[in-house]
């Protein structure tokens, strides 16, 4: 009975209600894609603070600092002596990266085992999925979005591209397979740094263009990156907190999108008030209809309230989807905007939940409206 009632009305009204279904699906499209921006934003920021206590490269500006030697999207031509890092009695140990080669448009990383090491020990969990880490000068680790995408085992053969001509392509034996990070490692392979100077024929130099430094304490991170900010021609930072006043800095832009959401929100009230001013007259003489045949008030309250619950659904449905689907599609323009990849596309609780409960709100908004007006018409439907 209700599904034919319902299946009436939308025939009845097909334009009104299409109109409606385009405008909250647009609605709740812009909301998700939002919260996907800022979730992804701020997780990523947060993940990324995880890999090192400090971070250290050539003389730059932090922000620089961050996108190139923590993001790794770029390789400056300077390197940095080791020795000159050793004097601060508060490290732990210090992981050279250096920008090498690449092997399919990837960026290969030449490091340490002690890179490894410094990983396991700062995300608290085994670095390796497979396999193990550099013993011979042939051996290269790969990220987990590459042993993935390319369907890569142990053992797989992969040769590096590098040079202007200059140099003969490079074959590799992977030997380890990182666990997946959520950050810009699982897009990298990394070789041992005498595999480096061995394949661009230089002696054992001890440089790399950035360090990443773990600090005996956490407490010492700041300090150490203090210490070596002040020295000329290197520059330093603490990601942790780095990224602690970044984010603070970003409340501007994280209050922006709720204005926006709840701008949205009240338009999404106003539209179910008008929708039901609008359809009033004619809901009145359904109800009229269905009270004179012996249905009770709730039935008819729940069947008006099961429409605005189809357009909800239905819009919220459209709009997720096609949100997901565009954030898909240009996920590589978002990165470079966002500065990381889309993680959440599929599942995030805190985002549906901000979703969903305002649109159960608003169907049960429209639904004491509707009872206030029918209580108002009350002799009408002679109740």
């Amino acid at each position: 009975m209700l599904s034919l009632l319902a299946k009436q009305r939308f025939k009845q009204y097909r334009v009104f209600f299409l109109l409606l279904l385009i405008s909250f699906s647009l609605c709740i499209a812009i909301m998700h894609s939002f919260g996907l921006f800022y979730i992804n934003m701020k997780e990523g920021f947060i993940q990324h603070s995880k890999l090192t206590d400090v971070l250290v490269g050539p003389s730059q500006s932090q922000n620089a600092l961050f996108k190139e030697g923590l993001l790794l999207q770029s390789s400056p031509k300077a390197k940095i002596p080791e020795a000159v890092l050793n004097k601060s009695p508060y490290i732990d140990s210090l992981s050279p990266i250096i920008f090498s080669d690449s092997h399919r448009n990837k960026t290969v990383i030449a490091t340490t085992d002690s890179f490894f090491h410094n990983l396991e020990k700062k995300l608290k969990a085994t670095a390796f999925d497979k396999g193990r880490a550099f013993r011979n000068k042939e051996d290269i680790v790969i990220g987990a979005t590459i042993a993935k995408r390319f369907n890569y085992k142990l053992g797989k053969r992969v040769e590096l591209s590098h040079g202007h001509g200059h140099h003969h392509d490079e074959v590799m034996i992977v030997s380890g397979i990182l666990n997946s990070t959520s950050t810009v490692l699982d897009n990298c392979l990394f070789i041992a740094t005498e595999a480096y100077e061995s394949i661009h024929h230089l002696k054992k130099e001890n440089k790399a263009q950035f360090y990443w430094i773990s600090a005996k304490k956490p407490i010492f991170s700041a300090s150490i990156a203090n210490t070596f900010h002040q020295i000329k021609g290197l520059s330093a930072l603490a990601p942790a907190s780095y990224i602690k006043q970044y984010l603070r800095s970003f409340t501007a832009v994280k209050s922006s999108i709720t204005l926006c959401l709840l701008a949205l929100i009240i338009v999404f009230a106003m539209q179910l008030i008008s929708m039901l001013a609008s359809l009033f007259h004619s809901y009145m003489k359904e109800a009229r209809v269905l009270f004179t045949q012996g249905s009770s008030l709730l039935f008819i309250t729940f069947s008006f309230f099961l429409d605005q619950c189809l357009i909800i659904g239905s819009s919220a449905i459209i709009g997720i989807s096609s949100s997901i689907a565009l954030c898909s599609v240009y996920s590589r323009a978002i990165q470079k905007i966002t500065l990381f990849p889309l993680t959440h596309l599929a599942f995030h609780i805190g985002l549906y939940a901000s979703i969903i409960i305002p649109l159960l709100l608003l169907s049960f908004l429209g639904t004491a409206i509707s009872l206030l007006l029918w209580k108002k018409h009350s002799r009408s439907l002679k109740i």
